[in-house]
């Protein structure tokens, strides 16, 4: 693999939202070189709380690219990526795959996991391989999808096991762990993530029990539903939106004393709306699996990530460190842009299309500071790119995050 901007090696994953970035490079040598358009296709939800998100994601994205094409461009090869917004309505799914295929992409890019299940046989058909991320069992091993986690179900394993084992021993109650779901029945990641629940529930017999209440997206109060979870040890929320705000809001107001931790689609993509709710003193202790690195790690990259959102996004970069997204976006461009750099260093860039990409796709190993290798080497044959998370927390004094752990694989997932 080549190194990346100040030597450091590339990087891996959040999604892509911009109406159309661009990244254009002319070989060496003298002499103006044909160039390949490679066109990304994203296809998700840029509506409501959701595109609140996905506006700070698209500025990762557009300064990776910018900091690319300075500094490191693909020979031969100008990407762009363009957008299609299924406006919270998966019915809209095939509709957008059939007018980003009309016009032409070499790759699919979704944030939902439920997109492959509409997508996936037509992308077979057209050659046209999916970065998705995050899996769906049943879609972690199909060719022409590549997730960059494994999904809510493992994700909810990943966090539950943590509570059972590292955390509530350092509790002193001498009883059964009490643990309550908080989520939005209607959306899908809701079953998987009760399934992670109830798998771990299944494993520790008579030492957990589990109460689940839930209401919809955009549900603006929570009296009954936190009356039923008052008494818990501790909340696992995948509610999201409006909803995860008012949650947190209500929660909090009427008492809870019990530990939060919240799904990776609950809070951090909305955290000034979540913070616009709640006073941030009272969010102190929040706990987040989390796949990708932090401002706040000790190495060179994330001096690197700090030194890139202050160039790029100086005005907002304070503001921009309290959630994920614009990190998400600029490793999310890095992780694609060096997908296809490595098809082109195979295939030259005017050969690159699909195929060449779905083929790179395989062969990828990004090694970034701290963090396991993003690769499926080792995946026993999962297409699953970063199959680690560590626990994150917020830390209300210092208004920032903090991994609490090392990188761990979710309990039950085979490499």
């Amino acid at each position: 693999m080549r190194n990346g901007f100040k030597g450091l090696a590339l990087i891996g994953l959040v999604a892509v939202l911009v109406v159309t970035s661009v990244v254009s490079a002319c070989g060496g040598g003298g002499g103006e070189k044909e160039t390949n358009k490679i066109l990304l296709g994203w296809l998700a939800d840029q509506t409501g709380t959701s595109g609140t998100a996905f506006k700070e994601v698209s500025k990762g994205i557009d300064d990776y690219l910018a900091e690319m094409e300075a500094s490191n461009p693909i020979p031969g090869v100008k990407i762009e990526v363009i957008t299609y917004d299924t406006r919270l309505e998966y019915a809209r799914f095939q509709q957008g795959y059939d007018w980003l295929a009309g016009e032409g992409i070499d790759v699919l890019l979704g944030y939902q996991p439920e997109t492959p299940t509409v997508t996936l046989d037509d992308q077979e058909k057209d050659k046209i391989p999916q970065y998705n991320f995050s899996a769906w069992p049943a879609n972690m091993d199909a060719d022409w999808l590549y997730g960059y986690t494994y999904g809510m179900e493992w994700e909810a394993r990943a966090a539950a096991d943590y509570l059972v084992n590292q955390w509530w021993p350092t509790q002193g109650k001498g009883r059964a762990l009490k643990l309550a779901f908080v989520n939005n029945p209607e959306y899908g990641s809701t079953v998987e993530y009760r399934k992670g629940l109830d798998w771990v529930v299944a494993q520790n017999p008579g030492e957990i029990t589990l109460t689940s209440v839930g209401g919809s997206g955009g549900q603006s109060a929570w009296a009954s539903e936190v009356a039923a979870i008052q008494n818990t040890d501790a909340v696992f929320m995948s509610a999201v939106g409006t909803s995860a705000g008012t949650f947190l809001r209500d929660a909090i107001a009427r008492g809870y004393e019990g530990q939060m931790v919240a799904s990776t689609i609950s809070v951090l993509g909305i955290w000034p709306m979540v913070t616009s709710l709640v006073e941030k003193a009272k969010l102190d202790g929040l706990l987040i699996p989390h796949y990708y690195p932090l401002y706040t790690d000790d190495n060179e990259y994330s001096d690197y990530l700090n030194e890139m959102i202050e160039k790029y996004r100086p005005s907002e970069a304070d503001a921009l460190r309290r959630g994920t997204t614009w990190m998400s976006g600029w490793v999310t461009a890095q992780i694609l842009a060096e997908t296809v750099r490595k098809a082109a260093e195979a295939v030259g860039g005017k050969n690159v299309d699909g195929n060449a990409i779905n083929d790179a796709f395989k062969e990828i190993s990004i090694e970034i500071g701290g963090m396991p290798n993003i690769t499926l080497e080792g995946r026993g044959g999962h297409h699953v790119l970063q199959a680690y998370c560590r626990m994150i927390q917020y830390d209300a004094a210092a208004d920032d995050w903090y991994a609490i752990n090392d990188w761990f694989l979710a309990p039950g997932f085979t490499m």
